[in-house]
């Protein structure tokens, strides 16, 4: 299984900023979030890509700066194929953020 983590900073931002763009985020980025944990600012979704699926989760960690963990995770993809889609969802977080 091959795992993906990747963690970005989000200054003047919050927690829960931040996790409010989770949802939208995924969405844009071709993912279909599947459970919705605000409570602990905890996003995780899921796609089809080439026949496989793969999961992925995003929290938001409070702090100064806050921040957003991303993990992808994929019994069939390379870290390299990962990668791209990992790119996707950031660049739509920051959009919605």
């Amino acid at each position: 299984m091959t795992k993906l983590e990747t963690s970005r900073p989000f200054p003047n931002k919050t927690a829960d900023q931040i996790y409010a763009g989770f949802e939208a985020a995924f969405r844009q980025a071709g993912f279909d979030p599947w459970k919705l944990r605000p409570i602990g600012w905890l996003v995780m979704a899921k796609c089809l890509e080439g026949g496989s699926e793969i999961q992925a989760n995003l929290s938001a960690r409070p702090g100064n700066p806050a921040s957003a963990l991303l993990l992808m995770t994929s019994d069939r993809h390379a870290a390299a194929e990962l990668q791209p889609l990992a790119e996707a969802i950031w660049q739509a977080l920051t959009e919605k953020v």
